[in-house]
């Protein structure tokens, strides 16, 4: 069984800029979306998160543009845009932990979602009217734990990909740039 050839530096610098074009446009444009959503809702922090978020991405887009211009200070920015994402994150998760509602989230279902709960907490043999809070207490936290932890592993992850592929970027900006097809 041989082993993989390893990759080139100029392989390298060509997937950290594919992998950062593509998620610092993803985030962008979610977050965008997202926080045009909270706007019309008037969840001003929510708002707030999405617009830090939007920020993240025009970060880590401006990396990739350095390291398209064959500055490698490029990829501390998306390094960084990444971190700074994690905490955004990271802040939001800690924000709707401390202080989620359970009956403002009770009054935002739909009447058909509430309806049913009842009747699956009767089923369980539950009270609705007492159980109901800590059923949407516990789902709340569970989201923002999940929320949290993937996070960590992607934010976290991306960063530390970007880190360790630092030696071979920096090599290939080195190198001469390749020379230009001819027209």
């Amino acid at each position: 069984m041989s082993a993989a050839p390893p990759v080139l530096p100029d392989q390298a610098l060509r997937r950290v800029l594919a992998i950062a074009r593509a998620d610092g446009w993803s985030v962008v444009l979610i977050a965008a979306l997202g926080g045009l959503v909270t706007v019309v809702q008037g969840a001003w922090i929510e708002t707030a998160a999405a617009g830090l978020v939007v920020l993240a991405g025009l970060g880590e887009l401006h990396g990739h543009r350095r390291l398209l211009r064959r500055d490698a200070q490029g990829l501390g920015w998306m390094i960084a845009a990444q971190l700074f994402l994690l905490a955004v994150i990271w802040a939001y998760a800690w924000w709707r932990w401390r202080y989620f509602d359970p009956a403002g989230l009770w009054a935002e279902l739909p009447g058909l979602v509430r309806t049913e709960l009842d009747r699956q907490l009767l089923i369980a043999g539950l009270d609705p009217e007492l159980d109901r809070p800590f059923l949407l207490q516990l789902v709340n936290r569970l989201t923002c734990f999940v929320l949290a932890v993937v996070s960590a592993v992607y934010q976290g992850g991306l960063a530390a990909y970007y880190a360790l592929q630092g030696n071979r970027v920096r090599q290939a900006l080195a190198a001469p740039p390749p020379p230009s097809p001819p027209l």
